[in-house]
């Protein structure tokens, strides 16, 4: 099975229009709202995998710890089961790769985020957080 995306009509029902041949229309707010959607599932559904079984745990990280960023707690409390599952006592040597820095400087920012913002009110996150500094600190 393979998903076609669907072509927009012109309005005069010519046929595709020029300027929006993308998928779901060009309305902005609905494709926020359909990306957001998406990110809070993907992540959902990792989150329930034997993620710590992935090869590239780079190429997770690296897509995970942007999502670390944005105001849901949902999502953020799946982010902790990832991190949990992903960053250990044998893992966390990836972040002494120099070409990982940037890994290490965007986790320390967002753990930065979540203790200002979510930890007091959160006792999940602020958990997740302690081990996740706990193993950091290994680094």
């Amino acid at each position: 099975m393979i998903a076609q995306p669907e072509v927009l009509s012109s309005g005069d029902g010519s046929g595709p229009s020029q300027a929006s041949n993308i998928h779901g229309g060009s309305n902005t707010e609905e494709l926020v709202t359909m990306l957001n959607n998406l990110q809070t599932t993907i992540v959902n559904k990792i989150a329930m995998t034997n993620v710590q079984e992935y090869p590239d745990r780079i190429k997770l990280l690296e897509l995970a710890i942007p999502l670390g960023f944005q105001p849901s707690r949902q999502l953020i409390h799946n982010l902790c089961l990832i991190f949990a599952k992903t960053i250990d006592q044998n893992t966390v040597i990836l972040f002494d790769d120099p070409a990982n820095k940037v890994l290490l400087d965007l986790t320390l920012l967002m753990v930065q985020l979540w203790i200002s913002e979510y930890i007091e009110h959160d006792n999940f996150i602020l958990s997740s957080v302690v081990e996740l500094v706990e193993v950091l600190i290994c680094s």
